[in-house]
């Protein structure tokens, strides 16, 4: 198969795909009820991946060819948040352009429910473009004990509340139930989830030789290194699903009254033995010959 044979399915893909945009948007202003409500969310998730695609189209390819598999992949989740936030922008100008009409009214619905997932999208493609500063902060010969991962239990509340969204808005609990669907998915649901992005991806904890070290932030980060024998304390809080799923958040008191919190950590335990003065180290305590 020659090369222009490979390409010629890209080569129209946008312009299906732009079809069927067009098409759901005239489904929208046009079909009654539940069939207009259904050609909304198809020309929602339609309308960003046409520019998504667009986007990767006009692209050099010989520079893309180039790159390696992580950085593919963050050039995708990139070209991603780009898409959604030209969608929204686009329908939300259409929307005001045409305010009153029945285009403007869906443009702006269509345009509000795309801030949520275009915001969280940039807030995860800019996260993931910044590399671990941890190795920076390491003083000559210091050695890593362990390097806490984050445990995906922090997302369980947002997934919980898209589910609670999702039954209010397709059961039969009518306008209310739309209504509070809404709330919850423009309101409540974006800063919940973006607070665990916040906490997955941009907490990193390092436990070495002489010191912790935590870096925590996302448009600002945070960086804090507590020698290990300035800590007084270190204790571990977790509720009945942390301990189902063995994450938690550990908590560190130092000698000048100052405290710091580590939110959802995969194995808190771990970090508090390494950390708490006061827990007999395991490998100290072994004895010497084994046992007997």
């Amino acid at each position: 198969m020659t090369d222009s044979e490979h390409r010629s399915p890209r080569r129209w893909t946008p312009l299906i795909l732009a079809g069927g945009t067009i098409l759901t948007l005239v489904g929208a202003l046009g079909l009654p009820g539940q069939s207009a409500l259904l050609s909304l969310v198809l020309f929602i998730l339609l309308f960003p991946v046409t520019l998504m695609t667009l986007l990767v189209r006009w692209w050099p390819r010989r520079h893309c060819r180039t790159l390696e598999g992580a950085a593919r992949w963050r050039r995708r989740l990139y070209f991603a948040a780009a898409g959604f936030l030209l969608a929204a922008a686009v329908n939300l100008l259409g929307g005001m352009r045409f305010f009153g009409t029945t285009v403007g009214t869906t443009l702006l619905t269509a345009g509000t429910l795309l801030v949520p997932p275009a915001m969280v999208l940039t807030l995860l493609a800019f996260s993931l473009s910044r590399d671990d500063p941890t190795e920076e902060l390491l003083e000559p010969g210091e050695v890593i004990r362990f390097h806490a991962e984050t445990h995906w239990g922090v997302f369980l509340p947002s997934i919980l509340l898209a589910t609670l969204a999702l039954v209010l808005a397709l059961g039969p609990f009518g306008l209310g139930g739309l209504s509070m669907a809404a709330m919850i998915y423009l309101l409540l649901l974006p800063g919940l989830l973006a607070r665990a992005l916040t906490t997955f991806i941009n907490t990193e904890v390092t436990v070495t030789d002489r010191h912790l070290i935590t870096v925590t932030g996302t448009l600002w980060r945070r960086r804090r290194i507590i020698p290990l024998n300035e800590i007084q304390a270190a204790g571990v809080s977790r509720g009945w699903l942390g301990r189902v799923l063995r994450y938690g958040k550990v908590g560190v008191i130092c000698h000048d009254e100052s405290s710091l919190k580590i939110h959802g950590l995969a194995d808190p335990m771990k970090v508090q033995d390494l950390l708490d003065p006061l827990r007999e180290d395991p490998e100290e305590a072994a004895p010497a010959g084994g046992r007997s």
